[in-house]
């Protein structure tokens, strides 16, 4: 009887920081950029074998957002200030350790205010499996697929302070409900949006339903509202922007929101916004 065995590697990214396989605590990096910062990370291995982790910092590849300007996240990179220790575990299943994220601004970095972004990877090299004998009649072919899972999770770091600066379009793509945020600012937007409905009486205002939305630093951003049947994009609606979760830093932005304006209007607003950033900063230089 002949048996052969195969390995057969699958990479499977993860954007969470919690899957059956890999658990990290906590979920996001917040760091002021004033002087040098460290984060602590629990990282727990959930597979049923043991396991090595790589841990490294990344530049974050997978933005939703948009920026103004053409190639304009590149310089608020955060990953190359940004040092890991230890770089590489070992961990027993549903063993833990302690990872330590310490972000080191240089003078240059500190001299520009505004938000950085970076991610923190969390590798999966190799797991020990062994594969199952198999029992048949014919020859034996068993194979060992072997799941590596990468974890990923977002590193933020701010360089003194501010807010953003937001510009709300709303119109319809697709019969849906599309909400299009503009932020000029180096400062970025993540917060609750909520929606009302204003009546004929202008006293008489009902939210509906709240939402999460982002957006990074000069930068652009497309929401399609799941609202549940809530809005009907024949109406007018108020649309209330809260930045932060702290309530003595908090700032609301609101806007009237009809659902009338053309897709092309959002495009050319940010077009515009665009060519006024690029020009303030050549004017700045």
């Amino acid at each position: 009887m002949k048996r052969m065995f195969f390995s057969l590697l699958v990479m499977i990214f993860g954007a969470g920081a919690l899957n059956a396989n890999m658990m990290i605590a906590p979920t996001k990096m917040e760091a002021k950029l004033d002087r040098t910062r460290t984060e602590s990370f629990i990282l727990v291995n959930k597979y049923k074998e043991p396991a090595k982790i790589e841990i490294l910092a990344v530049p974050e590849n997978n933005f939703v957002s948009v920026p103004l300007i053409k190639d304009g996240f590149a310089k608020y990179d955060l990953s190359p200030y940004m040092k890991v220790s230890p770089k590489v575990v070992k961990l027993q299943p549903e063993k833990g350790r302690t990872i330590r994220v310490s972000v080191v601004p240089t003078k240059e970095l500190k001299a520009e205010p505004g938000d950085y972004v970076a991610r923190v990877l969390f590798k999966t090299l190799e797991r020990n499996l062994t594969p199952k004998k198999q029992k048949e009649k014919a020859e034996t072919v068993s194979m060992k697929i072997n799941f590596l899972f990468n974890v990923t999770i977002p590193a933020y770091g701010t360089v003194g302070s501010g807010q953003p600066a937001l510009k709300a379009y709303c119109f319809t793509e697709n019969k849906k409900p599309v909400v299009g945020l503009i932020n000029t600012a180096a400062f970025r937007y993540e917060g609750n949006a909520e929606f009302y409905n204003v009546s004929d009486d202008t006293t008489k205002v009902t939210k509906l339903f709240t939402t999460d939305m982002s957006v990074f630093r000069e930068a652009s951003r497309t929401y399609e509202v799941e609202s549940k049947g809530a809005l009907n994009t024949k109406d007018k609606y108020t649309l209330k922007l809260i930045n932060g979760t702290d309530p003595k830093t908090q700032k609301a932005y609101t806007f009237t929101c009809s659902f009338k304006d053309s897709k092309n209007m959002f495009l050319e607003a940010v077009e515009k916004a665009g060519e006024e950033l690029k020009a303030k900063k050549v004017k700045k230089s």
